[in-house]
């Protein structure tokens, strides 16, 4: 699923045709997210699949598969723009490769709490929106 981070720039939410007042901006709906495309949302959203597999299923060598591309899609989504994440990453996913199970997930985590706080820096109202529920 698209994260909308290619949306319009001068919105600050995603536009649907219902939704578009005549010449305000020109209407341009949001195309999918590419693999490379840098984007915090999409590593935090492959990041939180990764570690929800961890815990659930890691038996299967399809659920390994899955874990390992949901880490290797949080390097891509990070990898140009924020390289200190990406490098946590691919560290994980290099741990997991290996069947450092344990040593993976530690490493995701890391990886994982660095993502939401670059997200936290860059969207500084996000906290008084969690807090309003």
């Amino acid at each position: 699923m698209s994260c909308g981070c290619q949306k319009n720039p001068n919105s600050p939410e995603i536009k649907t045709e219902s939704s578009v007042v005549a010449d305000t901006w020109k209407y341009k709906r949001p195309t999918k997210t590419k693999p490379l495309d840098q984007c915090l949302f999409c590593a935090q959203k492959h990041a939180d699949e990764a570690l929800v597999a961890m815990s659930e299923y890691t038996y299967e060598l399809e659920n390994r598969s899955f874990i390992h591309g949901s880490i290797r899609a949080v390097v891509n989504h990070t990898f140009k723009s924020w390289p200190d994440i990406a490098s946590k990453a691919r560290a994980a996913a290099l741990s997991w490769q290996s069947a450092e199970w344990r040593k993976a997930e530690e490493l995701l985590r890391e990886a994982s709490a660095a993502i939401d706080a670059e997200i936290r820096r860059q969207n500084p109202d996000i906290d008084a929106r969690i807090r309003e529920g």
